[in-house]
């Protein structure tokens, strides 16, 4: 009897293994993490401190793109942090005259994605940039040819460097 009950719990235990979800089974996939690193730093005369204000949908660590269909993220890469933990790293090591007490420059950006097509990429990078009284709204575009995810990290960085060059003239009023 004993061996009966057994032999019928091993036999649940099998049918239920065979019917369990693919999940059970599955291995879990890598995900690359990626941040921005800054091509220089820039000199300036007036001491400022950084606020980043990004969308929540945009303030997250799943990087954003667009297709035909709509937005997306991708799912084998993500940023190290939430967006504006990586443009607010970013910011503080481009100038030298980052100061938390100083004046706050804010960065306001309502778009920063990539635009995907066959083998090509549109990045895009939107906002506005306020100091005290002073404002200035900015668009950058950039196209280039890609074969897969890392050759866009480069293009983040080369948008990125575009605001950091019109930050710098900003900051020369």
């Amino acid at each position: 009897m004993k061996r009966l009950k057994i032999f019928c719990i091993i036999g649940v235990l099998i049918i239920l293994w065979g019917c369990a979800p693919n999940f059970f089974l599955m291995k879990s996939e890598k995900i690359n993490l990626h941040k921005l690193e800054p091509q220089n730093t820039v000199e300036c005369k007036k001491p400022v401190s950084f606020k980043i204000v990004l969308p929540e949908y945009l303030d997250t660590e799943r990087i954003l793109y667009k297709d035909e269909e709509g937005f997306h993220y991708f799912s084998k890469n993500a940023w190290i942090c939430p967006l504006s933990c990586i443009l607010e790293t970013y910011f503080i090591s481009s100038f030298t005259c980052f100061s938390p007490e100083r004046e706050l420059l804010e960065i306001v950006i309502t778009d920063f994605y990539p635009f995907m097509e066959k083998n090509s990429v549109k990045m895009t990078l939107k906002g506005k940039i306020i100091l005290g009284n002073q404002t200035k709204e900015f668009i950058f575009t950039k196209v280039s040819k890609v074969n897969n995810f890392r050759e866009l990290i480069p293009l983040y960085e080369d948008i990125m460097s575009q605001l950091i060059r019109e930050i710098s003239d900003f900051l020369k009023l």
